[in-house]
């Protein structure tokens, strides 16, 4: 990126592109299947993170 030779990555997407994904990916039952990583349920409620130093 700093000799130009290829371009900067997109910005970060909006709450309302966020939101966009999230209904898409309900529409095609992807929350359905466990996480492909770590296989895992996938858990559609609010999260909150906790750093502690």
């Amino acid at each position: 990126q700093k000799l130009g030779l290829i371009g900067p990555p997109p910005p970060p997407l909006s709450s309302d592109e966020w939101e966009k994904v999230k209904q898409r990916s309900l529409l095609q039952g992807d929350s359905v299947q466990p996480c492909p990583i770590c296989k895992e349920e996938f858990e559609l409620r609010p999260q909150v993170f906790s750093i502690r130093g």
